[in-house]
């Protein structure tokens, strides 16, 4: 065991599992993983904690990493994180008297001073641990300690925090990264490389029923078994209409195998009626049968995964009334079963269940969220990196999409601006115009202007998500107005610009959706 284990070390040295940067380090870690290294995959683990895990900073990376390898990764820094906060403001609260014990003899307290939450020490030494304890489980750098402290004396003139001597500096830093290497030393204990299991599945046994009303009639001629064993009494001419699938079945002579779409005839009978049993379980095929028979009862299960199975087994059967009839019920303006919230959970079981529309349908969705590594942790064990990181350029490309229709609108060449952006006419004893007309091709009020300029601004950064509902915000357009005209004393865009802005929202709204509505989305 101890050869074969170092044979393979050597040849992972060959492809590379050796320098663990922070750059390499989750290359490192995808490799050591799928080799099976346990200790090669801790310490690229540890290696990757200099760069936060997202998106942005993996990219196409994401693409070699699977979803246990993900999780488990993400697991990882999580549990740093838990555990190096509670030590942290654990540092900050008993540093107060290191500051004290080093005091200039004429500077006595910093010139400004902590209250709370930890009385004594520097303000910006306390902000600076804030901000350590944000971008956990980042460590920070010397340098930006040390640059934090600069600031501070050279804004505030003070004379306590520059008298720090450099012994004392380094003492308190000390400290502070050993209170982060404890973080990670105890992390440690809850990172084990799964074990693969051997033992063969244990087969359940089930107890074959009815499901009940309404598939017990007795003029049925056919049964359909449930992967769990639940029986339906159904007749062969309603499937047979309903799907061709089932049509062919039950015309041309079948062989006793497994077919590819799922079914297999059988010799099994119950009661002088042949079985056919499904791969759907009971919860599925009931609601698929009811959508064939009673199509007016229908209705739409209330979990989401169950809602795809069924969509994706009336597509396997090429059901095709039925299929439409499910895209209705899941689109449902008053209860839409794809929502923000679920949008990244529904988007991986559309693509496990090859439901593209539903998925495209679901990462749209998305764009009004921020749509982070760890929103996709629930799903990690059905989807891998490459999909998130479809789904992360398909969001880029929309982003795109949204700044591109903004920057139009901006600059006055979008059908919204040229409508309602456009020169307002004079207004009856109030002067021709606007008090500030920017010099713009638009030539719309300063305020109009700024505000598509934060707009354009956010959602570059990202704190503006890249949708129609998140970057036109009507709230923040009036205030605009408002503040402008009591700012500026202006009484013509009151009465002219306020019946625009509800219209001209509309309409941006509107072009941005058309325009997200072209992205499209490329599944692995």
């Amino acid at each position: 065991m101890s050869v074969a284990m170092s044979s393979l070390r050597r040849m992972a040295a060959e492809v590379g599992i050796r320098d663990n940067t922070p750059e390499d380090a989750f290359r490192t870690y995808c490799r050591a993983w799928d080799l099976g290294l346990l200790q090669e995959t801790v310490d690229a683990a540890k290696a990757t904690l200099p760069r936060k895990l997202s998106n942005d900073n993996l990219g196409s990376d994401l693409r070699l990493i699977s979803g246990p390898a993900l999780d488990k990764l993400l697991n990882f820094h999580k549990s740093i994180t838990d555990k190096a906060r509670p030590t942290l403001h654990n540092f900050w609260y008993t540093s107060q008297p290191l500051w004290a014990s080093d005091a200039a003899s004429n500077n006595t307290q910093c010139n400004v001073p902590t209250v709370r939450p930890v009385v004594g020490v520097p303000l910006w030494f306390a902000r600076f641990g804030e901000a350590v304890d944000r971008d956990l489980p980042v460590p920070p750098s010397f340098a930006s300690f040390l640059l934090a402290m600069t600031q501070h004396v050279q804004e505030k003139s003070c004379r306590y925090c520059s008298s720090r001597s450099a012994s004392f500096l380094e003492s308190v830093w000390k400290d502070f990264l050993a209170c982060l290497s404890a973080a990670v030393t105890l992390a440690e204990c809850d990172f084990t490389f799964p074990e693969k299991d051997t033992e063969e599945p244990h087969e359940t046994i089930l107890e074959i029923t009815d499901f009940g009303l309404p598939f017990v009639d007795k003029s049925a001629d056919i049964i359909l078994r449930a992967a769990d064993d639940i029986d339906f009494r159904v007749h062969k001419v309603v499937l047979g209409i309903a799907s061709p699938i089932f049509q062919s079945m039950f015309i041309l002579p079948q062989p006793i195998t497994t077919l590819e779409d799922g079914l297999s005839q059988t010799i099994d009978e119950k009661e002088g009626l042949p079985v056919v049993r499904m791969t759907e379980d009971s919860r599925i095929l009931s609601s698929l049968l009811m959508a064939v028979y009673y199509p007016a009862l229908a209705s739409m299960p209330s979990h989401l995964e169950d809602a795809f199975g069924l969509l994706a087994a009336a597509e396997k059967f090429e059901m095709d009334n039925t299929s439409s009839l499910i895209r209705i019920l899941l689109s449902h303006p008053d209860r839409p079963l794809i929502t923000p919230a679920n949008a990244v959970h529904a988007f991986a079981f559309a693509y496990v269940h090859r439901l593209p529309d539903q998925a495209l349908l679901a990462a749209r969705r998305t764009l009004e969220t921020p749509c982070t590594l760890e929103d996709h942790a629930p799903n990690l064990h059905i989807i891998d990196g490459a999909l998130i990181h479809e789904l992360a350029c398909y969001r880029t490309r929309c982003r795109a999409t949204v700044l591109d229709c903004i920057e139009a609108a901006k600059s006055g060449k979008s059908p919204c601006a040229v409508k309602w952006l456009k020169p307002a006419p004079a207004v009856e004893g109030q002067g021709s115009t606007c008090v500030t007309i920017t010099e713009t091709p638009s030539s719309v009020p300063t305020w109009w202007d700024k505000y598509l300029g934060r707009v354009l601004e956010g959602v570059s950064a990202g704190t503006t998500y890249p949708s129609a509902k998140t970057a036109v915000d009507r709230a923040a357009l009036n205030y605009n107005l408002i503040v402008h005209t009591k700012e500026e004393s202006c009484e013509f865009c009151p009465k002219v610009y306020i019946k625009r802005v509800e219209k001209f929202a509309t309409m941006l709204e509107e072009e941005i959706n058309g325009a997200i509505q072209k992205v499209q989305l490329s599944l692995p």
